[in-house]
């Protein structure tokens, strides 16, 4: 197995666990993981996003079909969870915290497409990178 396949795989646990975590806190306030949301994002979401673009240079040696097409899986669950968030959040008022939340929303949707891009982008998913 190769350095990035395994840095997706990591990736795509640490967003799962994080997706479980935020559907357990829906039903009550602590979560699986007992510490506070920001540190949650911290720990399970940061790494989430980081690990697949650093799979994606670390890739550029040993192309991988099954690694890109994961990176491209997994910026769409990234912005997949992104739109939970949001819809969770959203309400009829408007706050400061609000508006942190939909900053940094902003950035995770920014960075979910940049994976999907760089995945197309480096034309290992010929059904997709191709143009006729």
């Amino acid at each position: 197995m190769n350095v990035s396949l395994a840095l997706i795989l990591v990736s795509l646990g640490f967003i799962g666990l994080y997706a479980i975590d935020y559907g357990v806190s829906m039903g009550n306030s602590v979560g699986l993981v007992p510490i506070d949301a920001f540190s949650k994002g911290v720990v399970m979401g940061t790494p989430s996003l980081v690990l697949p673009l650093i799979a994606h240079f670390i890739g550029k040696k040993s192309p991988s079909k099954t690694a890109s097409r994961l990176v491209l899986i997994k910026g769409g669950l990234v912005i997949v969870g992104g739109l939970v968030m949001a819809a969770s959040t959203a309400g009829p008022s408007f706050d400061l915290v609000r508006s942190r939340v939909y900053a940094e929303l902003a950035l995770v949707f920014a960075i979910g497409a940049l994976q999907m891009i760089l995945s197309i982008k480096q034309g290992r998913i010929p059904q997709i990178s191709k143009t006729n």
